[in-house]
């Protein structure tokens, strides 16, 4: 019974939280590179840092890190940047194109001045393009209170 009962309920635990994580009501920041920045971007190799559309104290830079195992897709990784002078939460995604209806699946936050530790990888279909949206932003603390509005 204990068994069965765990087969059930683990699957509807999985969808409440991936549900959770999608928010539906975000507003669109487009953080689009310039068509010749990716030309710029050698593998291995760290872009210039690019301010987000909406927020000027929230930097990101890309590096194209290679190919997958059968070559396939390139894999893209992004690192953030804070500027402000308080810990800063945000959500963000990365696709190849700009999308139509962007959501964001990664969360993370970082002191004042901080960069991001880790440097996250996305797989994508080119090499030659890369859209990186960012929302859901608070300030100090990640909770209750509403998100952030742009500040450019």
């Amino acid at each position: 019974m204990k068994r069965m009962l765990l087969t059930f309920l683990l699957p509807c635990i999985c969808v409440v939280l991936f549900i959770a994580t999608v928010n539906l009501d975000t507003k669109v920041n487009a953080n689009v590179l310039p068509d010749d920045y990716t030309s710029l971007v050698t593998i291995n190799n760290w872009g210039s840092w690019q301010s987000t559309s909406c927020y000027k104290g929230l930097d990101f830079r890309v590096k194209l890190r290679g190919k997958n195992y059968d070559g396939s897709k390139h894999i893209w990784g992004v690192q953030f940047r804070n500027r402000y002078n308080d810990v800063i939460h945000f959500s963000y995604e990365v696709y190849n194109r700009e999308p139509n209806n962007a959501r964001t699946t990664h969360r993370t936050d970082l002191k004042p001045g901080a960069l991001s530790s880790g440097v996250s990888d996305f797989y994508m279909e080119n090499s030659n393009s890369i859209y990186v949206f960012v929302d859901s932003v608070r300030f100090i603390k990640d909770g209750l209170q509403p998100y952030y509005e742009c500040d450019k």
